[in-house]
C-alpha cells in the first residue's frame, strides 16, 4: 500500500507549514490573499525549484525565498499562457480554414464520410462517431440545427470543422494520406522551412493541440518539460536548440503561422513581459543566447 493521503490544512496552516519549510512570509495577510486566490498545490508546481538540493527528496527552501517571488512567477507564466494561447489560436483557425478548403475542394462537401479518402479506416471510424455525438450533443446550435432542418442534418466539411474540437481537426488532419498531406501545405505556403519539412508539420499540429490544451488547463509552461517535443528542422537542431521546450514550440509556431505582423505583435508583447516581471532566467523555457535573432 502506498503513504496515506495527505491531511487538508487550512489557509493559516498551509501559510505555517511553508513558513516551517523555510518560506520567507513577512506578510501573512498578504500571504492569505495569494493562497485565496491560487490553490496550495498548483502554486507548489511554482516553488519547488526553490527548494534546497538535498541529494534525496527536496524538503526546505533556498535562503532568501519570499512568497511575493513565487506569486510573481505564477503572474509571470499566467500572462506567458495567455500570450501562447493567442497564436496556437491563429494556428488552429488557420488550419481549420486549409482542411476546409483542401478537402472541400477535393472531395466535396461530404467527401470527409468517405474513408477512403483517409489513410486509415479505423481512425476515420472514430472521427465520424466523434461528429455525429457533436451534432447530437450541440443539435440546437444554429449551425448545425439550421442543416438538420435543410439537409436532413447531413453538414459539409466546412460547417464540420466549425463544431469538432481543435483535437479532433488534429487527427482528421494527421489521417490524411501521405500524398494530400504534402499537397495541403504546399498550397498554403512557399516558406521552404515548412515545405521540405511538409509531413513533419502534422506532428507540429499534435505538439501545438498539447500546448494549447496546456494553456486552458491553466498548466505551468515555465520551467516544464513538453510532454510531446517538437522535430525542429536539421538548421535549429544545428543550433543545440533543445525540442521539449516552450522555445521550440515558438520556433514552430512562428514557421506555422506565416504573418510578419502577428509574429511582431507577439514579440511586442513578449518583450514587455519580460520587461515587466525584470526576467531573466529564460533559459529554462530553452531559450538561446541569439533567441531574438532565430525569432
Amino acid at each position: 500500500m502506498g503513504k496515506p493521503v495527505k491531511p487538508y490544512l487550512k489557509i493559516n496552516q498551509q501559510i505555517e507549514h511553508l513558513i516551517s519549510e523555510g518560506l520567507i512570509i513577512t506578510d501573512k495577510k498578504m500571504a492569505e490573499i495569494i493562497l485565496s486566490r491560487v490553490n496550495f498545490y498548483h502554486l507548489s508546481g511554482y516553488w519547488r525549484q526553490f527548494y534546497k538540493d538535498t541529494g534525496t527528496k527536496p524538503t526546505k527552501f533556498k535562503e532568501g525565498i519570499t512568497i511575493e517571488m513565487i506569486y510573481r512567477l505564477y503572474q509571470f507564466d499566467s500572462e506567458l499562457r495567455r500570450l501562447i494561447m493567442e497564436l496556437t489560436e491563429e494556428v488552429e483557425i488557420k488550419f481549420r480554414t486549409h482542411l476546409s478548403n483542401y478537402t472541400g475542394e477535393m472531395w466535396g462537401p461530404l467527401g470527409y464520410r468517405i474513408s477512403t479518402n483517409f489513410h486509415d479506416d479505423k481512425n476515420h471510424t472514430k472521427l465520424i462517431d466523434t461528429i455525429n455525438k457533436k451534432v447530437s450533443t450541440y443539435k440546437a446550435k444554429p449551425i448545425i440545427s439550421h442543416h438538420m432542418c435543410e439537409y436532413g442534418g447531413h453538414l459539409p466539411i466546412w460547417a464540420v470543422l466549425e463544431v469538432i474540437s481543435f483535437t479532433d481537426m488534429v487527427k482528421m488532419s494527421s489521417n490524411l494520406t501521405i500524398q494530400d498531406k504534402k499537397k495541403l501545405i504546399f498550397l498554403n505556403y512557399d516558406n521552404i522551412e515548412v515545405t521540405k519539412n511538409a509531413i513533419g508539420v502534422y506532428s507540429w499540429l499534435v505538439a501545438i493541440c498539447d500546448i494549447r490544451n496546456m494553456c486552458a488547463h491553466y498548466e505551468r509552461l515555465y520551467n516544464v518539460d513538453l510532454i510531446k517535443p517538437f522535430s525542429l528542422p536539421n538548421e535549429y537542431k544545428k543550433l543545440g536548440i533543445v525540442n521539449n521546450k516552450i522555445f521550440a514550440a515558438l520556433i514552430v509556431l512562428k514557421l506555422i503561422i506565416d504573418e510578419p505582423i502577428i509574429w511582431k505583435r507577439f514579440l511586442d508583447k513578449f518583450d514587455h513581459l519580460l520587461e515587466k516581471y525584470n526576467f531573466t532566467e529564460i533559459d529554462q523555457m530553452g531559450f538561446v543566447e541569439n533567441w531574438k535573432d532565430i525569432l
